[in-house]
């Protein structure tokens, strides 16, 4: 029998215009969820996509030492960096728990300082609204 495993987050996983519903759910057999038994589920904001995404934590008893005081905020300039692509390839290497990774990526400093330099300049060129 699958079994909904349930949900953190907004209440709705899709929405397009005034329509809005529970589309997306991580469903498990008896088997899965004695083995990860602690796993939840998170609704993600929507970003480009009438969907949210959602977020599975296997472990999350395991991210207690990582920071929760901000959420993680994507911003689409980022990926226009030269170095985008290394840091993220570092940060997400097979083996990596996620929720370590995401402080990886938080904690590379150096490329992170050139990233916000970047920003900093790619706000400023950008035209007005």
């Amino acid at each position: 029998m699958l079994v909904d495993i349930g949900f953190s987050g907004s209440e709705f996983t899709w929405s397009r215009g005034d329509v809005s519903t529970r589309l997306d759910r991580v469903i498990s057999n008896e088997d899965w969820r004695l083995t990860f038994s602690d796993a939840s589920v998170t609704h993600l904001p929507r970003y480009k996509s009438d969907h949210n995404p959602l977020w599975i934590r296997f472990f999350p008893s395991s991210d207690s030492s990582i920071r929760r005081d901000r959420p993680f905020r994507f911003l689409a300039p980022w990926v226009m960096h030269e170095d985008f692509g290394r840091v993220v390839k570092e940060a997400w290497k097979d083996g990596v728990d996620w929720g370590h990774a995401l402080h990886d990526f938080y904690g590379m400093r150096m490329p992170l300082l050139s990233l916000i330099g970047f920003m900093v300049g790619f706000l400023l060129l950008r035209p007005a609204l």
